[in-house]
């Protein structure tokens, strides 16, 4: 069972860069011994280097969820996940202000994040560079940030 875990984490991780990973067929009795929180947490690092801080925090979020033991590992990640999900958040809230400052000047929102990209400050474009903007048909526009998987902020 923990085997396909680990299968199913990488599978996710491969699927995309703003990608929810869930243990969905993990029960309340399962839990991931240390070897597999290692190898877990080895393929977050990569994601985080690699500009995926969406799909590396989710990794993160797994070890914290379903670590048998309390390690050192675990409370790496748990410091990871917070961090990168403060990052995220933090990105969330200056998009939205450019969205904002994009409508006001040109009284509609921009047809897609590449608009306002060259006014994300440095400090945010790896966490941003993971949203996505869909353009509803009845106009209003929603943004992804794939923080907690495919849920969407809606602009009003």
């Amino acid at each position: 069972m923990k085997i396909a875990l680990l299968i199913t984490f990488f599978i996710f991780v491969s699927a995309g860069p703003v990608c929810a990973i869930y243990f969905l067929s993990l029960t309340e009795t399962d839990c991931l011994e240390i070897d597999q929180v290692r190898v877990i947490l080895d393929k977050s690092r990569q994601l985080e280097e690699q500009g995926l801080l969406q799909s590396a925090r989710q990794g993160y979020k797994q070890i914290d969820l379903y670590a048998c033991r309390r390690s050192d590992e675990q409370r790496y990640a748990i410091d990871r996940m917070m961090m990168l999900g403060k990052n995220i958040h933090q990105a969330y809230d200056v998009t939205m202000e450019l969205i904002a400052i994009y409508h006001q000047k040109h009284g509609e929102y921009p047809s897609d994040l590449g608009d306002i990209r060259a006014f994300v400050p440095d400090n945010y474009l790896q966490a941003f560079n993971g949203f996505r903007l869909i353009t509803k048909d009845d106009g209003t526009v929603d943004i992804v940030t794939g923080l907690y998987g495919s849920v969407s902020f809606r602009l009003n």
